[in-house]
C-alpha cells in the first residue's frame, strides 16, 4: 500500500448485539484499522453504542424506523 490513511464509515448496529460472531469480528477489524492509522466512524441507529472500539469515532443518532 501507499501508506495513505483511509477514513472508513462502518455500520456498527451489530455492536449492540450479543458478544460473539459478527459483533466480535467487526470490533477486531475496526481495532486493527485504527491501529494502522485509519480513521473509523462507527455509525449506529442509537444515541450511544453499548460497545465501542478504542480510537474510533462514535456517530450515534437515533432515528426510529429508519436504517443508518
Amino acid at each position: 500500500m501507499s501508506g495513505k490513511r483511509l477514513r472508513i464509515a462502518v455500520d456498527a448496529n451489530v455492536l449492540g448485539g450479543s458478544w460473539g460472531g459478527i459483533p466480535k469480528y467487526l470490533s477486531r477489524i475496526a481495532a486493527e484499522l485504527v491501529a494502522g492509522g485509519d480513521e473509523i466512524d462507527l455509525l449506529a441507529n442509537t444515541r450511544r453504542l453499548e460497545r465501542t472500539v478504542p480510537g474510533a469515532h462514535e456517530v450515534g443518532i437515533r432515528v426510529k424506523g429508519t436504517p443508518v
